[in-house]
């Protein structure tokens, strides 16, 4: 009977660390944000640029990743910078999972460490986020919805205008 139990607690065991969260840290992407040398934020226009052809266009300094640049600054203040990446931070860890298919981001973030360029394009309508290091798409996180009026907050505090559909109005 002790040779089960012990069996059962050995696999409850490997169980619950095969099943537990990896740290939000772990990533290396938001490692690196706490140690930004720049932090420019951009307010897009949550749509994919075409061209002619219906394919999506990302060659000019108009776009971000895809997305029409509204308006952008540089957050200079190293405290602004540090509430923007405690924030995300907050945005991945409180995600409850739940997952829109949408994808349309209106806040994007561009952060230079060591020369690497890492970017972040959050849509807070659909959970979601894509990173992209040095212009390619490297990883996803999921984020929670609530916190989109304090980072907004943020990026008009900056003097941008995050774009709003008229339903999002009613």
């Amino acid at each position: 009977m002790n040779r089960i139990r012990h069996l059962l607690v050995a696999a409850a065991g490997v169980l619950a660390v095969a099943c537990a969260p990896t740290p939000v840290v772990a990533t290396g992407v938001l490692a690196g944000l706490a140690q930004s040398d720049a932090m420019t934020i951009h307010a897009l226009y949550p749509y994919l640029v075409r061209n002619e052809d219906g394919q999506p266009v990302d060659d000019d300094s108009e776009t971000f990743h895809g997305y029409r640049i509204l308006g952008s600054a540089d957050v200079d203040d190293p405290s602004r910078r540090d509430l923007l990446v405690r924030l995300v931070e907050r945005g991945i860890e409180d995600s409850d999972g739940r997952v829109a298919a949408c994808f349309n981001p209106r806040h994007g973030l561009s952060i230079v460490v060591d020369g690497q360029v890492t970017d972040l394009v959050i849509c807070f309508e659909c959970h979601s986020m894509s990173v992209y290091e040095d212009g390619v798409e490297v990883a996803g996180h999921l984020t929670a919805r609530g916190l989109a009026p304090q980072v907004t907050a943020l990026f008009e505090e900056a003097g941008l205008t995050i774009h709003r559909d008229e339903e999002d109005e009613e």
